[in-house]
């Protein structure tokens, strides 16, 4: 997060290319997970789930950002602050949204992970 330069999004331009990307990956991770798994002939909840539960994964998105910027010195700032606002994103709102994955699919109860965190505190 040292490379992140918020005053790139002062531009429109630079917030909607911010925007397509996370709109463009969420969707790629999901459907590519979902299809996938169909053709793999997967349990029900997996093919419904697994996409959901891999938005939070952003390591190679970060190392591909700084390779294009190598290669694009003129877009280097845009193109990592832009990646790392989508990161900082995913990470926050992802394990959120994995959770709800997992109990939506029932692989976790809401009642075990509440009675879990309860030991943990009182430990």
């Amino acid at each position: 997060g040292a490379e992140l330069e918020l005053g790139v999004f002062k531009e429109l331009a630079s917030v909607l290319v911010g925007i397509i990307y996370m709109l463009a990956r969420s969707a790629g991770k999901y459907i590519g997970a979902r299809e996938s798994a169909k053709l793999m002939r997967c349990n029900k909840n997996i093919v419904e789930y697994l996409g959901i539960t891999l938005l939070p994964q952003a390591g190679v998105a970060i190392g591909m950002a700084q390779i294009c910027a190598a290669k694009l010195p003129m877009y280097s700032e845009r193109i990592t602050t832009v990646v790392l606002c989508a990161t900082l994103i995913y990470e926050l709102i992802g394990p959120v949204i994995t959770k709800m994955a997992l109990m939506k699919a029932g692989e976790i109860a809401p009642e075990l992970a509440h009675a879990r965190r309860k030991r943990e505190q009182k430990a």
